[in-house]
């Protein structure tokens, strides 16, 4: 308890709201998946699913200029205008092509339904747009107004969930929309120096963010890419049945992350002032803070889940109580993925990023070497692939201390 007490003044109250409240936000796209379940027929789930496809291969067109910008941001304030600005019109030049290339295919291909397509494209730009604002707020150290406009946003996609009962897959459609737009709006009207005043490209601040930005925007493809290999190896190698067995495993994965994520975005901005400051001491303690802060939570996350989750599991999702055993074997691998986050933290800082694309490089290659062992051999079951993302994370955790030891003297001096 001491330990927590020395470490508690990292984390002040708006930090606390800022992370509750993206649980919750996320709660919220959790509960519309369930009524989109129940209320959606199989032909609108398979649409409302490429729906969702289309905004997320819209969302990685940016190649890590948000994140980029983000950092530049915070190293000069006198940039912000400028940023804003690039970043406004760059989006604006990717939402115009994204839209006319889809029209351009919508004509070659009749049975494209326009209104899913565009609507995809839409909202994949808009929440990158609403990801750069995000960072502005926490840039400037505003995460008081940050959590006041989350909290606003998160209250109408609240409200928009109802819409999926009475409009079907457009209500679902609107729901998904509802908190983004939301966001942008209330940040843009409430904030007015937040508008973008001109359109203009700044070729050197977009090659300067895509030089900071693109390596840590594809170790993140690299995760989802390992997330996407176990959850279609499951359908391809046993059947969809089981890939329904392996979703609560999947959504305890998402949860778990949540706070461990939030944590990393609070931090960044800390770590890399202390770093560009040459404040090595600070910088050490927002580190050993982070790990600790990590170490607490997985240790709370393990207690409760071996002692509460199978109760709750039989109260509400009975169905699902066999496949508790899954979420076990996963945990290590969730606590060992969430302790490389402050590594990552200092290398990003330090601007060392080749040793996180590594990192994930190694995880992928290693979960698609034992996959295809494990059917090659006759091995591959759900407890298997179980147990390769936990192997995969724990390798990734070992090759990050590796890597810290490696390239230790070279980030502090």
């Amino acid at each position: 308890m001491q330990i927590l007490k020395k470490y508690s003044g990292l984390i002040n109250n708006n930090s606390t709201i800022f992370i509750l409240i993206n649980v919750a936000i996320s709660g919220i796209g959790l509960a519309r998946s369930f009524v989109c379940l129940k209320r959606l027929d199989f032909h609108d789930l398979g649409f409302f699913t490429i729906f969702q496809n289309i905004s997320f291969l819209s969302s990685l067109l940016q190649l890590g200029i948000i994140s980029g910008a983000y950092r530049i941001s915070m190293l000069d304030e006198s940039k912000g205008k400028a940023l804003n600005d690039t970043l406004f019109t760059f989006l604006l030049i990717t939402l115009s092509v994204s839209l006319l290339g889809a029209t351009v295919l919508s004509l070659f291909y009749l049975h494209f339904n326009k209104i899913i397509i565009f609507s995809g494209i839409l909202l994949g730009v808009l929440s990158l747009y609403s990801n750069w604002l995000v960072s502005t707020f926490l840039a400037r150290h505003k995460i008081s107004d940050l959590n006041n406009i989350n909290l606003s946003s998160a209250i109408i996609a609240i409200v928009s969930v109802s819409l999926i009962s009475i409009f079907g897959i457009y209500g679902a459609i609107i729901s998904v929309a509802a908190q983004p737009v939301a966001f942008v709006c209330i940040s843009l009207l409430k904030y007015p120096n937040l508008r973008p005043k001109k359109l203009t490209l700044d070729f050197k601040i977009i090659s300067k963010a895509v030089s900071y930005g693109f390596i840590p925007f594809l170790a993140g493809i690299m995760f989802y890419l390992n997330y996407q290999i176990e959850r279609w190896s499951i359908a391809y190698y046993i059947d969809t049945e089981s890939l329904g067995r392996f979703f609560f495993a999947g959504l305890y994965n998402t949860i778990f992350i949540l706070v461990p994520n939030s944590l990393n975005t609070l931090f960044f901005p800390k770590s890399l002032n202390h770093y560009v400051n040459k404040e090595y001491t600070d910088l050490k303690i927002v580190i050993k803070k982070f790990f600790v802060i990590i170490i607490a939570y997985g240790v709370l996350c393990m207690i409760v889940t071996s002692f509460f989750m199978k109760p709750v599991i039989a109260l509400f999702f009975p169905n699902h109580l066999d496949n508790i055993q899954y979420v076990y074997i996963i945990l290590p691998g969730l606590i060992a993925m969430s302790l490389t986050l402050p590594i990552s933290l200092l290398f990003n800082s330090s601007l060392m990023l080749k040793p996180i694309l590594v990192g994930y490089l190694i995880s992928v290659s290693m979960t698609v070497i034992l996959i295809f062992s494990c059917s090659h051999f006759g091995y591959f079951s759900l407890t298997n692939v179980a147990y390769i993302d936990s192997i995969g994370s724990i390798a990734l955790l070992i090759y990050m201390l590796f890597a810290y030891s490696k390239y230790h003297s070279k980030i502090w001096n």
